[in-house]
């Protein structure tokens, strides 16, 4: 029989390797959408832009088959836009010859499903689950399979040769990157489509020359439509003659150049070319007589402006013609903007999904060690162990706190704060411990001095959460130790002034450069590498901004810098008598029930069944949901704790089976996602209670008290 030691080191060796799993699974998927994020940015072409994230999936996903189907109206059906083999990525002399003419007609095979339902489809084993193939694709060997649908643009395959389960977490990631892509190809196929209109203008010039060469009866009114044809193309426009000086321009090379039609005619095109790389490129293309493309080239302005284009050359092939040509250049200041602002949504929006799915699973985490630390401080009497323990539970508490406030990168609404600080003077102290590691390691370990002053008024109670304050001075002592690469002092202010907290945190560092101060509060900035996020002050200033407060600094460069908090202060004089700590309660008197708990996660099963063992009830816990239904059916319970979220079966459904069996029978919802469905009426659902993760023993002693 395993020892209560042994056991508790079970339970933390299983914590353990559920944290480093969902890191991985996580961590890989974020590295996934950042590499997408540049494909998008660096790739015009569409059917390029699928070959490159096929090749990115293939080799980080790690699928022996890896393929982009594509909706084609014109005929309603699926067509083959990219493959990749992962053995292509390798020299190993065997790779997979793919049918490109593939094509799926509507209602044929798996895709089709999943293209008009627009719902992924997970098939573990072929074996278990019959898999209709094309002709065309019999020579893949498919035994596991994931095909998820890329927004009105087409589905993504994922397969192999043997089978591969799929757990929640990575189904999760995978809809996240689904969705990424079908955002970033349809960016990519808006980047391509400028240089089709400059292909029908050729055209047009062309054939309107062609016909003054040949009918000078229509002359006149041949040279007016050619010359509305150049005044109406919105870029700027420039015809060459033999001799590749400029022979004609339109409004838009003028007001693009900031220069006039005479200035500009019979001026070699060079003269607007900032690049000689870019003259050469386009040398080449007169005298080989071919259309040529450059990206992000730069043109030069007759005021010495620079000026982010892309170039497009357009050859005529005219015979004794005064044209040879013509130069097309499309401003990118606009659409580098609009690009940048779309990447920057996209990055949220993958950060904010991504955020979802981690909050969840970092609940469980925290579900686990809150409940281990509270069963361990019933059986420790050592008073230091004791104080240890409860800086633990702070700090999940804490974490929990953050973990509620991730949920604002998807759009949900940020609570406002419920609780304030009383007491700035000891919080400021518990920041200066919670950095004391931090600055111990600069001192010890590199050599570096640190010293940290105080100068805290008393300022009232200040209407923002203990864990927020927390939160933010943390990240500005952390930001100030950054900034003093050779030491130095972080002084801590705070006054009452204008009826607002004003909390200061002072450096004497490098202080912020002149260039980066525009830059600073903004999402992913950062001068620190990979090491930092670039989130840190961005968050701050959002939080701040939700409860009515706000962040500014000032620095000078070689003396520091100083950061400035302004906050509302708590002005309500109404009896706070009902906000008595819950801890204070007396102590829950309940029958002794029978409980079923259901979750998939074996280390909250386990948490679940010694706490309610502890307060004296029976537990049973099943960690299968395909177990569920028969032990409901066989056995009487009083109670059923159930998760949420769970592989084949939601706690809704395991709620109308027991609501079905027996309505007396109380369900209580256990889940990670307790911010979501705090506010919402689950009865009509079976849903008689929530525990929200991470939790305390005394709120399911609460849950029990109210329910028996």
């Amino acid at each position: 029989m395993n020892s209560p030691d042994s056991k508790k080191k079970e339970a933390i060796s299983r914590v353990l390797t559920y944290f480093k799993d969902s890191y991985d699974i996580h961590s890989r998927s974020l590295g996934i959408i950042l590499n997408l994020i540049h494909i998008a940015k660096d790739t015009r072409d569409l059917v390029q832009g699928a070959q490159k994230i096929v090749d990115c999936l293939s080799l980080e996903l790690g699928f022996e088959n890896t393929s982009i189907l594509r909706y084609d109206s014109s005929d309603d059906s699926l067509k083959l836009l990219a493959a990749k083999g992962l053995l292509d990525h390798f020299d190993v002399g065997s790779s997979i010859e793919y049918n490109r003419d593939l094509k799926f007609k509507r209602d044929e095979g798996i895709a089709w499903k999943v293209f008009d339902s627009k719902e992924p489809i997970f098939i573990e084993d072929t074996n278990d689950t019959h898999v209709p193939l094309l002709d065309g694709i019999n020579a893949v060997n498919i035994r596991s399979l994931a095909c998820l649908p890329i927004g009105e643009l087409g589905v993504l395959n994922l397969s192999n040769s043997v089978p591969r389960s799929f757990n929640v977490r990575e189904r999760q990631d995978l809809v996240i990157i689904t969705q990424v892509i079908a955002n970033f190809l349809e960016s990519i196929d808006l980047k391509g489509k400028p240089i089709l209109s400059h292909l029908h203008v050729q055209k047009l010039i062309e054939t309107k020359t062609k016909e003054i060469s040949n009918s000078k009866k229509e002359l006149q009114d041949a040279l007016k439509i050619l010359d509305g044809i150049i005044r109406g193309v919105p870029q700027g426009l420039a015809l060459l003659n033999p001799a590749g000086r400029i022979y004609s321009v339109n409004e838009a090379l003028i007001i693009l150049t900031n220069s006039t039609a005479k200035g500009l005619i019979d001026q070699p095109f060079e003269r607007l070319l900032h690049r000689q790389c870019d003259v050469q490129a386009i040398r080449a293309a007169i005298k080989d007589g071919r259309m040529t493309e450059i990206n992000a080239g730069i043109l030069r302005a007759f005021d010495g402006e620079l000026i982010p284009v892309d170039i497009f050359y357009h050859p005529f092939h005219l015979e004794d013609h005064c044209i040879v040509g013509m130069i097309i250049f499309h401003d990118l200041r606009g659409q580098k903007k609009r690009l940048e602002e779309m990447v920057q949504i996209e990055k949220m929006k993958a950060l904010g999904l991504m955020a979802q799915g981690v909050a969840h699973d970092f609940n469980n985490i925290l579900a686990m060690i809150m409940g281990n630390v509270e069963i361990l401080m019933e059986e420790i009497d050592n008073s230091d162990h004791l104080k240890r323990l409860e800086r633990i539970k702070t700090a999940v508490s804490d974490g929990s706190h953050i973990v509620k406030r991730l949920n604002a990168y998807v759009g949900k609404k940020y609570p406002q704060p419920e609780t304030k600080v009383d007491d700035l003077r000891q919080l400021v102290e518990q920041v200066i411990e919670f950095v004391s590691p931090r600055i111990k390691e600069c001192v010890e370990r590199i050599g570096i001095p640190i010293e940290i002053r105080k100068n805290i008024e008393d300022v009232g109670q200040i209407l923002i959460s203990p864990e927020d304050l927390k939160e933010i001075l943390a990240n500005l002592i952390f930001n100030a130790i950054d900034a003093m690469p050779k030491g130095g002092i972080i002084t801590i202010s705070a006054r009452r002034e204008s009826g607002q907290a004003i909390i200061e945190v002072e450096d004497t560092g490098i202080g912020i450069p002149e260039e980066e101060r525009d830059k600073i509060f903004d999402p992913f900035y950062t001068t620190k590498g990979v090491k930092s996020s670039g989130l840190g002050l961005f968050v701050i200033q959002g939080l701040l901004k939700q409860i009515g407060g706000r962040v500014w600094f000032e620095s000078e460069v070689g003396k520091g810098a100083r950061f400035v908090i302004e906050l509302p202060i708590f002005q309500s004089k109404k009896c706070e008598a009902n906000c008595k700590n819950s801890d204070s309660e007396s102590e829950v008197n309940v029958p002794r029930l029978r409980v079923l708990v259901v979750d998939d996660e074996f280390i909250i099963v386990e948490l679940l069944t010694m706490l309610l063992e502890k307060m004296g009830h029976f537990a049973k816990g099943i960690t299968d949901p395909g177990e569920v239904k028969r032990v409901i059916e066989q056995e009487e319970f009083d109670l059923v704790l159930t998760d949420l979220g769970m592989p084949g079966m939601s706690g809704f459904d395991v709620a109308s089976m027991v609501k079905k069996k027996d309505p007396k029978v109380k369900v209580v919802l256990i889940t990670g996602w307790g911010a979501e469905y705090e506010e919402k009426d689950l009865k009509d659902k079976g849903i008689d209670g929530l525990l929200s993760k991470p939790f305390k023993s005394k709120d399911l002693q609460a849950i029990l008290k109210r329910l028996f």
